[in-house]
């Protein structure tokens, strides 16, 4: 079972048979996605593709390289986990890196936005709070993205315990 990018798509082919396939252009996939294989067979070279071309320079690609749920922590480490691989280092444009970081610290909130900025920058802090605030693609097909916090019980508590980690560094 082999991966191939042919134009705008990725296809998994065995014995010359096209099992799975996914476009770029359109964001989609054919084929059977229940063939656990082949989805990490296409996942990974999907992966090898992004990252080849550079720094990521939006969310969709970032999106497309871990299939989903991207933390601000995983953007703070600068690695993610990418399926069949493992965890691989990653590289942001200094625009998109800076432009995250700037919508988590509005995120975050609290009264020293600075502050929470540059600590975010410059210190790499690692707080599970951290890996609550999710970068999403825009549900309006406009191709933005944009971040959440997904919250447990107390949301107020949860940043304001983030807050109150962040200044102490």
């Amino acid at each position: 079972m082999k991966a191939y990018k042919e134009g705008n798509s990725i296809r998994v082919k065995e014995n010359g048979v096209t099992i799975l396939s996914y476009s770029f252009k359109t964001g989609r996939y054919k084929g059977d996605r229940n063939n656990y294989e082949a989805e990490v067979t296409l996942k990974k070279k999907r992966s090898e593709v992004i990252m080849s071309q550079g720094p990521i320079t939006n969310g969709k690609d970032l999106l497309l390289i871990d299939g989903g749920q991207v933390s601000i922590q995983k953007i703070i480490n600068k690695r993610m986990p990418i399926a069949g691989i493992g965890y691989e280092d990653i590289k942001l444009s200094s625009y998109f890196n800076s432009w995250l970081l700037e919508q988590a610290t509005e995120v975050i909130g609290g009264n020293k936005k600075m502050e929470v900025l540059h600590k975010l920058t410059f210190y790499k802090p690692q707080h599970w709070a951290l890996d609550r605030i999710f970068i999403q693609k825009s549900r309006q097909g406009n191709g933005r993205t944009y971040l959440t916090y997904c919250a447990g019980q107390d949301a107020q508590w949860e940043l304001n315990e983030l807050r109150k980690y962040l200044y102490k560094l």
